[in-house]
């Protein structure tokens, strides 16, 4: 059954879709829902559509660059494959747009495969690793770890206000992760206990910046005060166009 694209962008915008990969798999599930239920006669017509519900699924969440990168990869697919085949039927656009959904899906988790295996590799054996909100790649580096032996002991901090650390523990503690929840405010006295900082990333800036949830410049700055070592598991998908010069051009 096809999910419409308007039910994937309400979950999106009420985060009941978290974590900017799955965002991103689900804003390309609505992509390809659009490409299906629209009622288009031309090709033309049917990517004037597609082009709609990008816009509607982008405004959903405006910071997450993981989502536009991948709605517009499936656009720019879109009209290239127009402009190759003008004589097909548009069934046959939102057939190709599926499998072209499908082949990124697949590229997104190779790219997390490798950030777990060369994430784990960078952990201490035993390591206590303070992460922070949820990050469905560190939740993947940390399950790694824990797969070939080096038994992390993992504090989550709950992230406040929308608790996204509680989603991060339960995963974590049903992958058979050593896992803590811990209040926000206790990071800088867990700092000293803390090996390895580990987050996300919802975006990458032009001049190399990483943007994260509120709350992990401060974590930042605490690991670099104790002299604990900060790393950030993301994706080159990541990577926000608009600010390649350093700063938002929107």
């Amino acid at each position: 059954m096809v999910r419409p694209a308007s039910k994937i962008a309400e979950d999106i915008r009420t985060l009941k879709v978290q974590g900017a990969r799955r965002v991103a798999q689900a804003a390309l599930e609505a992509l390809v829902s659009a490409a299906k239920t629209s009622r288009a006669k031309t090709n033309g017509a049917l990517y004037g559509d597609l082009l709609r519900a990008a816009h509607m699924l982008k405004a959903t969440r405006p910071t997450e660059p993981m989502m536009r990168n991948a709605l517009e990869d499936s656009l720019r697919f879109g009209l290239a494959w127009i402009r190759m085949h003008p004589k097909e039927e548009p069934k046959e656009l939102a057939m190709a747009l599926e499998v072209h959904e499908s082949d990124l899906l697949e590229e997104m988790r190779e790219a997390v495969e490798r950030i777990a295996r060369t994430g784990a590799s960078e952990l201490p054996k035993g390591a206590h690793v303070l992460i922070h909100c949820h990050s469905t790649t560190v939740i993947k580096v940390l399950g790694r770890a824990q797969k070939t032996g080096k038994k992390p002991h993992v504090i989550c901090l709950e992230t406040r206000p929308l608790y996204q650390g509680r989603l991060s523990a339960r995963e974590l503690a049903a992958a058979g992760v050593d896992t803590t929840l811990a209040v926000d405010s206790a990071a800088g006295s867990l700092m000293g206990k803390t090996d390895v900082v580990l987050t996300g990333a919802d975006a990458m800036t032009g001049s190399g910046d990483l943007i994260n949830k509120v709350g992990t410049f401060s974590l930042a700055q605490l690991a670099r005060l104790h002299g604990v070592r900060f790393l950030c598991a993301a994706e080159l998908y990541k990577y926000d166009p608009l600010t390649r010069f350093g700063r938002s051009e929107t």
